[in-house]
């Protein structure tokens, strides 16, 4: 059985399970554990992300306990990681099993030296990521930072919002609700223009592929995969994807 199949099975068996899990995110520290435990058992090698390192690091998980929801992590290579995470404390970490990739933050609270070589404990974090290898990460928007977004219909209609999320593969929209201008599922947006903080935007035509209730009551949220892009653009948003992570992952860190 893989590890989708796995956790899936683990979700059915549940009594009670989280109203907030869905398909691509764990947040019950007992799926945590197991997903820890399956990483652990294949002494798969993670990489780790620091924030202000513009090189990865590698290590590997020692220990994952549920009962204390914590895990414990080998020595950052090379060991300029080291150095830098008795700093900043806070990682992210991703890594690649049985086709399906992994990745999660959490913030080392314990460092031993003791047996020569570092072993940094950690809690579960509070939500781990896992999609199938075809599927491109996702980077999420702080609600502060606001990213406007305007969609051009191919009727001739305009709707304006701000971006939630992106990937590679599409976005997540909040719209400002305008009844005279609607939009539904399997919709074909001819231009949808990101305006960046630089005053560069970013544009391409979209399909939505969800829509439903924003955060807000007058917002609309939908979801939308990119059809037509320029590889000019496409290179903006890899850019854009990450600099939103490495955004988020400082805001955390001062916070």
């Amino acid at each position: 059985m893989g590890l989708l199949e796995k956790i899936l099975a683990g979700k059915k068996k549940e009594s009670s399970p989280s109203p907030s899990l869905n398909p691509e995110r764990l947040n019950a520290p007992e799926q945590i554990g197991r997903v820890l435990h399956d990483l652990l058992d294949a002494r798969k090698q993670v990489t780790i992300l620091l924030e202000g390192a513009d090189e990865t690091f590698t290590s590997s998980i020692l220990q994952a306990d549920v009962d204390t929801a914590t895990l414990e992590l080998d020595e950052l290579n090379p060991r300029s990681g080291h150095d830098l995470l008795t700093r900043v404390r806070e990682f992210r970490l991703i890594t690649r099993l049985h086709g399906v990739d992994i990745n999660f933050r959490s913030q080392v609270t314990e460092i031993d030296n003791s047996g020569g070589i570092a072993v940094y404990t950690a809690p579960f974090p509070s939500l781990l990521r896992y999609q199938p290898r075809r599927a491109a990460y996702r980077a999420e928007v702080e609600l502060s930072e606001r990213i406007p977004v305007f969609l051009q219909t191919d009727d001739g209609g305009l709707l304006q919002g701000e971006l939630r999320d992106i990937s590679v593969g599409g976005v997540g929209l909040d719209l400002v609700r305008r009844p005279v201008v609607g939009v539904e599922k399997g919709q074909r947006i001819g231009t949808c223009t990101i305006r960046l903080r630089d005053g560069q935007q970013i544009m391409g035509s979209l399909e939505i592929c969800f829509v439903g209730q924003g955060a807000a009551r007058q917002r609309l949220r939908i979801g939308a995969r990119f059809v037509e892009m320029e590889p000019r653009y496409n290179k903006a948003v890899r850019q854009l994807v990450a600099d939103i992570d490495r955004r988020r992952l400082k805001h955390r860190r001062d916070r």
